[in-house]
């Protein structure tokens, strides 16, 4: 009887504890995913030079103000057709939440829109 009740306590405190550090992991993570934003910058203007002629060109600019990226997507959005208006090319990367602030200071916006996340 006293062996069945060890066994029981045992098998009942290793699954709390197994239960606990899932838990923990779980929520470590959703804290590392909610620092994390993504941001986004058009490529230029119709009938204008670009800012950034390539994905690239646009995460250097980033990395040249000490903003690190974790990762980066060409998109695509539908915009008027006329000179002045915004080309439908955007650059997004994905940033700490940290440096929202000065990346808007440079001209980037918050992409809240991103399904992949």
């Amino acid at each position: 009887m006293k062996l069945l009740l060890f066994i029981i306590t045992s098998t009942f405190l290793i699954t709390i504890q197994g239960c606990k550090s899932s838990q923990d992991k779980t929520t470590t993570s959703s804290d590392n995913s909610e620092n994390l934003i993504w941001i986004k910058h058009h490529a230029g203007n119709q009938c204008e030079k670009t800012i950034f002629s390539d994905l690239s060109s646009a995460l250097l600019f980033l990395n040249g103000y000490d903003i690190v990226v974790l990762d980066s997507e060409k998109i695509n959005f539908v915009t008027c057709s006329a000179c002045g208006c915004p080309s439908s090319l955007h650059f997004a990367a994905k940033i700490s939440r940290a440096d929202l602030e000065k990346v808007k200071n440079l001209g980037w916006s918050l992409y809240s829109n991103v399904k992949r996340l």
